[in-house]
């Protein structure tokens, strides 16, 4: 007799990104496709449903969860899914309902998985599938060589007439190529007291943005709730915050995303969605090193310096990696005294032609010896924080999938950087 439930778990794999952030999603995602692939099975993602909102939380995209990856179902299939989606998302609203209840009148917190589901989130960062704390296992982890080779997921546009109206009415006014620019700041959170260097300036960009116009291409800036507007005005530079206060639509920034030559950004949501795309990405002012960094072999990176009470500025990358690993600790820095300097507009426009002639050679341009050594210096280091984890007491406790998180976004990094604060001046 076949056991109907390990037939389900052996044909599908089903995953609940994290609902409310827009970074984590478009990750889970990724992640969730790559070990759906590595395992043979067909990826099924929960949407949230709409009635579960009244706890108090919003939706960060509602089209991220509902992406076209090529499989076939037939309509038993989507019947079963609508009816497995409807109990996942009741039994949410049930726990949701419980832990906001006791943290509200009785102040007891309850863990994560109260407040939203983790289905297959233990499985895509394999804790389960590591036998032994060897770092040899995590490397030998198909899903390193899948996340390269497989085909980016398509946009699903039945029944999305008005929002392909828009798209195409934008790329009308587009008239050529164009690149996808984020630049984040503090109007979408209201973090400039919190995580202000997390932010970035876009005036800075201004010369970036130019020489990319000369070249041909128009630069069209995505990101919601924007703080500060760019004091360049072009035709050739469009701030898509601008132009959704009349067309808003969660599907256009996918769409953009999708369709663009390349992403120039920083360590926010907007590149993780870009790497679902598999689009080649250029991030700028970045503020970690070892998590969320480049991911793939065209990818390239240029990092905030930074400046530490009693120590002084730190300018170089080898400098920069040989701090305590506590110095890459993002939760902390506002604990640590650190001051980060942004992006010149120099180093900027710099890193930008650099990019730019590897988009040119298809990016097959091989990397020159400065992306090279820092290539190595990365790994070197990143290998050494890894042991340190996989060697920790902690590694056991609750916050296994964290460090199996952090581990494997560390090895997947197959991208350079930068030299800090020594790109060639003009």
């Amino acid at each position: 007799m076949v056991n109907p439930f390990r037939y389900i778990t052996k044909k599908y794999f089903f995953v609940t990104p994290l609902f409310y952030s827009y970074g984590n999603a478009a990750e889970e995602i990724l992640w969730a496709y790559a070990r759906a692939r590595v395992m043979k099975r067909k990826l099924v993602v929960i949407a949230p449903a709409r009635f579960t909102q009244i706890l108090g939380y919003q939706i960060c995209n509602p089209e991220l969860f509902n992406l076209d990856f090529g499989y076939k179902f037939n309509n038993i299939e989507l019947f079963l899914k609508y009816i497995f989606s409807f109990i996942v998302n009741l039994i949410f609203f049930v726990k949701r309902f419980l832990a906001i209840t006791l943290k509200k009148y009785f102040k007891i917190t309850l863990h994560e998985r109260y407040f939203f589901p983790q289905l297959g989130r233990y499985s895509f960062w394999p804790a389960l599938h590591i036998k032994g704390n060897g770092f040899k296992h995590y490397r030998d982890d198909l899903i390193l060589k899948e996340l390269i080779t497989m085909p980016p997921p398509k946009i699903n546009l039945i029944n999305k007439i008005q929002e392909k109206i828009k798209f195409e009415k934008l790329m009308s006014q587009v008239d050529s190529k164009y690149v996808c620019l984020h630049v984040r700041d503090s109007g979408f959170y209201g973090d400039d007291d919190r995580r202000p260097y997390r932010n970035a300036n876009i005036n800075n960009y201004i010369p970036a943005i130019k020489m990319l116009i000369d070249e041909g291409f128009t630069v069209i800036r995505i990101g919601g709730k924007l703080k500060q507007m760019c004091s360049m005005k072009d035709n050739k530079f469009i701030e898509i915050d601008t132009y959704e206060s009349k067309s808003r639509g969660d599907l256009l920034d996918l769409l953009l995303l999708k369709n663009c030559e390349f992403f120039i950004g920083m360590q926010s949501g907007p590149y993780d969605a870009a790497l679902l795309f598999q689009k080649p990405a250029l991030l700028l002012n970045m503020y970690d090193w070892l998590f969320g960094i480049q991911m793939k072999s065209c990818d390239r990176g240029l990092l905030k310096k930074i400046s530490i009470d009693g120590i002084g500025e730190v300018n170089m990358l080898s400098e920069r990696l040989a701090l305590p690993f506590t110095y890459t600790d993002s939760e902390g820095f506002s604990q640590k005294n650190i001051t980060f300097i942004e992006n010149s507009p120099i180093e900027i426009l710099e890193a930008t032609k650099e990019f730019y002639k590897d988009y040119l050679s298809d990016f097959t341009r091989n990397p020159n010896k400065d992306l090279v050594n820092n290539k190595n210096l990365f790994i070197s280091r990143a290998e050494e924080i890894l042991e340190l984890l996989l060697s920790s007491s902690e590694f056991n406790k609750p916050s296994e999938n964290e460090i199996n998180r952090f581990i494997f976004r560390t090895l997947s990094s197959m991208g350079f950087f930068y030299c800090n604060s020594s790109v060639k001046k003009s």
